[in-house]
C-alpha cells in the first residue's frame, strides 16, 4: 500500500468514524425519547408495532475490586494479572 493509498484509507476511516458518532448520537436521542415516554406512561414494556420495548430496573451484585484493593492490598496484589494490548488511533 503506497503513501497515497494509506492517506486515502485513513481519511475514509476518519470520515466513517465521524458518521458513526453522528448516528450514535441520533440513536441515543431517539432512545432517550422512547425511555421518557415509557417513564411517563409508567410502563416497563410497551408494544410498538412489531417491536417490544422494555425499559426496567435490573439489580445485580458485583465484586467491588476497589474496596478489596483498599481493604487487602497485599492479597489483591497477589491476584492481579497484567495484560498487554495494542491500541489503534487516528487523529
Amino acid at each position: 500500500m503506497g503513501t497515497n493509498d494509506l492517506a486515502s484509507k485513513a481519511k475514509d476511516l476518519h470520515e466513517l468514524r465521524s458518521m458513526i458518532g453522528e448516528l450514535q448520537a441520533e440513536a441515543e436521542t431517539i432512545e432517550g425519547e422512547l425511555k421518557a415516554f415509557m417513564d411517563a406512561q409508567g410502563a416497563e414494556t410497551i408494544m410498538a408495532g412489531a417491536f417490544k420495548l422494555t425499559w426496567r430496573t435490573i439489580n445485580s451484585s458485583r465484586f467491588d475490586t476497589t474496596a478489596f484493593k483498599a481493604a487487602m492490598p497485599d492479597l489483591a496484589a497477589r491476584f492481579m494479572k497484567q495484560t498487554t494490548t495494542k491500541r489503534f488511533t487516528i487523529a
